[in-house]
């Protein structure tokens, strides 16, 4: 009987953890050039006990900085026209887009959480990507 409520234990724990992964990995973004057109599609993967999660308002914000640097960020599924990942667009998904006005580095901060379940309490993840503009 102890051995069923230890595994029943790890099992437990094991489910109550999760993790969002971001893709690209790593935290640089392909670099862009002044006055060219620039899109790069970002992917959120949650790995856990069966949240699911998605970038609407109230889970997610997103903020690029500089403000002025003429790149928009938003969800894929948003309707953007100059989206071209909306063929394969899901909930999971940001786009920065527009066309660069400044020189030097613009930085992303990307911040999710997800909400409590059974099994885990909500979390909060935080993702910065920087982009070399020459």
């Amino acid at each position: 009987m102890k051995k069923y409520l230890i595994c029943l234990f790890v099992f437990l724990a094991s489910c109550s953890s999760g993790k969002i992964e971001f893709y690209p990995s790593g935290g640089r973004l392909k670099n862009a050039k002044i006055g060219t057109f620039y899109q790069q599609g970002l992917v959120m993967r949650f790995q856990g006990s069966g949240e699911v999660i998605s970038f609407i308002s109230s889970n997610f914000r997103a903020k690029l900085t500089p403000d002025n640097s003429g790149l928009d960020i938003e969800p894929s599924f948003m309707g953007n026209e100059k989206n071209d990942f909306n063929k394969g667009s899901s909930p999971n998904e940001l786009v920065i887009s527009g066309v660069p006005r400044i020189k030097g580095v613009i930085t992303v901060e990307i911040v999710a959480k997800t909400y409590a379940s059974m099994y885990s309490k909500s979390q909060v993840f935080t993702k910065k990507y920087q982009i070399n503009v020459e």
